[in-house]
This record gives C-alpha cells, sequence and structure tokens, in this order.
C-alpha cells in the first residue's frame, strides 16, 4: 500500500530531521544489541530489524514528545524554529510511522507470536502514556511526605518511562525471533533494568540544570525524602550503589538466554554506564 504523493514528503521529512538529530534519535550502538540480541535468539535479521525500525520511531516520538512538555533542547535547529503545533505533530507522525513498521512485520510473523508482539507494543505504550503523566503531574514537594516510599515511586515511574521502553526493545527483538516464552521473558525483564537504569544515569546528569526546576521529581529529591537530608549520598555514591545492585539483578535475569544473547546485552550495558560495578561496600 502506498501513502499519496504529499503524504509520503511528509513522512520523508519526518524521518529525516529526527534521524539527524542526535537527542532524539537511539545511538547506534544500541540499535546493534537489539540486532544481536534478536539474531542471537534465531530471528530473521531482517524481520528483527525491521522490529528495530519500528521501535526507533516510537523512542523518538516519545523522547520528542518529552523534550517539549520540559522545554527541552531538540537536537536539531529547524525543528526548534518550528511552531509548538507542528513540533508535537512531528510526534504524532513519527508515533505513526512506528506503527506502519509494525504492522508490516506482524503481518509476516507467524500468527501467535505476531499477536504476542502486538500485545507488548500496545501494553508497553500504555505504561509509556502513564509514566509520562505521572512525570508531569508528580511534584517534588510531595515526596517529602511520603518518607521512605518516595524511592519507590520514582522507581515506579523510572520503569513506567525509560524502562517499559527498554523493555519493549529487548523483549520486541526476543519476541520476533522465538517463541520460547522464557527467553522473551528473560529479555523483556533484562531491558525493564536497563532502561530504569538508564532513567537514574541521566537523572543524575542532568542534575546541574534540574536546579532550575524545584518541583521536577528527580532521583536525588527521592533519595534525600527517603534517606534523609543529612543522610543523602554523594551523586556518585548513589550511582555506585543503584549500578551494583541492578547489575546483579541483570546477571541472574540473563541466564536463561544463550551466551551471545547475554554478551550483547551485558557489552551494551557497559558500553552505555561503564564497566561492570564492584560489589557494593556502602551502607544505606
Amino acid at each position: 500500500m502506498h501513502h499519496p504523493p504529499v503524504a509520503d514528503d511528509v513522512h520523508t521529512l519526518v524521518v529525516y530531521v529526527l534521524d539527524r538529530s542526535a537527542v532524539l534519535s537511539p545511538p547506534a550502538a544500541w540499535l546493534s544489541a537489539f540486532e544481536q540480541l534478536g539474531v542471537s535468539l534465531g530471528g530473521d535479521q531482517a524481520q528483527v530489524q525491521r522490529f528495530i525500525n519500528a521501535w526507533s520511531r516510537l523512542y523518538s516520538a516519545t523522547l520528542l514528545l518529552d523534550h517539549l512538555q520540559d522545554g527541552d533542547e531538540l537536537g536539531d535547529p529547524w525543528l526548534a524554529a518550528q511552531s509548538e503545533p507542528l513540533q508535537y505533530h512531528f510526534a504524532f507522525s513519527a508515533y505513526a510511522l512506528a506503527n506502519d513498521e509494525l504492522a508490516t512485520l506482524t503481518s509476516v510473523l507467524p500468527p501467535a507470536r505476531s499477536i504476542r508482539l502486538q500485545r507488548l507494543w500496545s501494553s508497553t505504550v500504555l505504561q509509556l502514556a502513564a509514566g509520562q503523566y505521572r512525570d508531569l503531574t508528580l511534584r517534588a514537594s510531595a515526596l517529602n511526605a511520603t518518607g521512605l516510599e518516595a524511592l519507590d515511586r520514582y522507581e515506579e515511574l523510572a520503569a513506567q518511562k525509560t524502562g517499559a521502553a527498554f523493555a519493549l526493545a529487548l523483549g520486541g527483538c526476543a519476541e520476533t525471533a522465538t517463541d520460547t516464552t522464557a527467553l522473551v521473558e528473560a529479555a523483556t525483564n533484562a531491558g525493564l533494568i536497563i532502561g530504569m537504569l538508564l532513567q537514574y544515569y541521566d537523572d543524575l546528569l542532568d542534575q546541574s540544570s534540574q536546579e532550575a526546576q524545584p518541583e521536577t521529581v528527580t532521583l536525588a529529591r527521592a533519595w534525600a525524602a527517603s534517606i534523609g537530608i543529612d543522610q543523602a549520598h554523594r551523586l556518585t555514591d548513589i550511582w555506585s550503589i543503584l549500578y551494583a545492585r541492578y547489575w546483579n539483578a541483570l546477571d541472574a535475569t540473563l541466564a536463561p538466554l544463550p551466551a551471545p544473547a547475554r554478551l550483547a546485552i551485558s557489552s551494551l550495558v557497559q558500553g552505555m554506564f561503564g564497566a561492570a560495578p564492584k560489589p557494593i561496600t556502602t551502607t544505606i
């Protein structure tokens, strides 16, 4: 099925602008690792790549929406100069392209696998929408009243945002490749862990810019509300503790996967966050 010429031009422009933005497009190293995972599980390379293309468009759509709502840089001067309605339309167009790619893929997968992949996709999009809503409505001042629950609430937010996105990335590649439930679950859970780590990591890196947004819920603020200001660790200590704990959880999660798949994922994580962490020596 071909789009009308005008629609083709619009979609080509959306792809061109989003792909050239280092801020809105996923790094090539991520996509390469996703492909290695899918192929290592027996997936057809072209089909795995088709899913990765769909996920990339969805990722760009949600990231663009997040940046527009937060007033962050878009990474493309032309897009930044456009009207706000058109910028939001780019997010919608990217989402439409993602669904078109997914439909093309599911039309050639075995029926049962196709249904499972569509359910994973739909449930993830719902999680992303819920996470973005919570991010927009939850206030940092409200965390102080929750005490020890503050970190739990922040963790739930991280799971629904970047955690869900990466759960779909790895789980979707596995679902495209195999009917083995244990492998798909392992890949999905590994993606959740990696995505949550990325949320934490980026949050700590953005700490200086977040000082101008006192009501934004951040990891450091949730940590302080739970642990107490006097006991709050330095940011590097917080990251070291979290990385070590999540690395251990990831290591256990990867156990059902074959060695090439485990290597692809562990290499991805170390490329994103650095070498495997040392055992935890800091107490909370």
